[in-house]
């Protein structure tokens, strides 16, 4: 976004009722990366893989500190990464997976 159109939004928003105040307060959007594969509420699909990003997400400190608990962080992951999710996934990548990525129990076999 540029200065003009950041001009034309602000004058738009004064005009519905906002303040002048709260348009400069306002944080940017980030983009966010999962640290860990997002995993369907059914169970054993991977929506979202481990690096994926989450475009356009609010730059303010509760919205970040609220994906970051879910896994979303600002930058991506890598094999130094020492954030809880990387290291549990470290963990579960010791456990057999079949080729859909789902865990395969010894229970099963």
């Amino acid at each position: 976004m540029d200065y003009l159109e950041r001009k034309k939004l602000q004058e738009e928003l004064k005009d519905i009722g906002y303040k002048q105040e709260m348009l400069d307060s306002w944080q940017p959007k980030v983009d966010l990366y999962w640290h860990k594969d997002v995993i369907s509420a059914t169970g054993g699909d991977i929506i979202k893989p481990k690096g994926s990003v989450l475009r356009n997400q609010p730059g303010d400190p509760a919205t970040l500190a609220n994906l970051g608990r879910r896994g979303a962080l600002s930058f991506p992951p890598s094999e130094t990464c020492v954030c809880k999710h990387c290291q549990l996934e470290s963990k579960e990548n010791e456990l057999p997976r079949d080729k859909s990525g789902k865990f395969v129990s010894s229970k099963t076999e």
